[in-house]
């Protein structure tokens, strides 16, 4: 198994394609902040993956998490790494419905409605304006 780690120039070009599809999924309200390490530690989910997300939808928070081990996976090229970018991005994107599908209890359906209807108005924006 070939040892392969991300570069810089790798975690620089990640970072540009999150920024661009957080603008593009209109997620602007969220304060979006990066870091570049090894996630061998991280425990689970995070030690088996390429990338990763973490987001608080209370305080409108995200972490974008690009891993600088890839040994057991596809080279770091632009194309994969773009893919990991929309991947955790989805995440955000959702996070506030999976808040509340998974904290069911006190939601209201109305609550699940709204927010359902964001993400579906993001999606639409996205499409209808490309």
């Amino acid at each position: 198994m070939a040892n392969i780690t991300t570069s810089k120039k790798d975690f620089k070009y990640f970072c540009a394609q999150v920024k661009y599809y957080v603008r593009e999924f209109g997620l602007g309200d969220y304060e979006i902040n990066f870091d570049h390490k090894d996630f061998a530690d991280e425990g689970e989910p995070l030690c088996n993956s390429i990338a990763g997300v973490r987001e608080n939808s209370n305080s409108k928070a995200a972490t974008f998490l690009l891993n600088k081990d890839w040994s057991d996976n596809e080279s770091p090229n632009e194309a994969n790494l773009k893919r990991c970018a929309i991947h955790e991005v989805g995440h955000l994107l959702l996070c506030d419905y999976y808040f509340c599908a998974i904290n069911r209890f006190g939601v209201t359906p109305d609550q699940i409605t709204t927010i359902e209807h964001a993400v579906i108005r993001r999606l639409e924006n996205f499409i209808l304006e490309r």
